[in-house]
């Protein structure tokens, strides 16, 4: 298993595009002072990922597109921690079909919009695991607002 732990190490800059193209079982890069793009990190071809922490750094990068493995019985991701960040746009469906997943937090960033119902796993965690946002609605946040005229 391919691992890199290296939280709370000071680390400052961009993220090295040329992780994208490892697969990682875990990566832990929390706590530093990263910047720039890590989307890259997510993708069709990371099933063996299991933990993913990239809390407390100054990420920015747009959720909304990024991409996790193909099917829901093949995603293996168990931690999710993007917390403290400034990550915007919206979260993408598949976070809601993580079936295994037992620690998520995307608390403190500037991520928009309704909280995915589909497939019912975001709506285990409490208010605190999105809280902070620019934006963000429904379960467990308040629900959203409708924009009739």
């Amino acid at each position: 298993s391919v691992q890199l732990f290296a939280s709370g190490n000071k680390l400052s800059g961009p993220i090295p595009r040329s992780l994208g193209q490892v697969r990682f079982n875990r990566l832990v890069l929390g706590g530093n002072q990263l910047t720039g793009d890590a989307s890259f990190l997510f993708g069709k071809d990371k099933q063996s990922l299991t933990r993913l922490i990239l809390s407390g750094n100054r990420l920015s990068f747009n959720l909304t597109n990024t991409v996790m493995s193909g099917s829901e019985r093949e995603a293996e991701l168990l931690e999710l921690d993007l917390s403290h960040n400034m990550i915007y746009g919206q979260l993408p469906t598949w976070l809601g079909h993580l079936p295994f997943i037992y620690d998520f937090n995307v608390s403190y960033n500037q991520l928009c919009g309704p909280i995915p119902t589909e497939g019912g796993t975001l709506q285990k965690y409490d208010a605190s695991a999105f809280s902070h946002n620019k934006c963000l609605c429904g379960a467990p946040l308040p629900p959203c607002k409708s924009t009739l005229n």
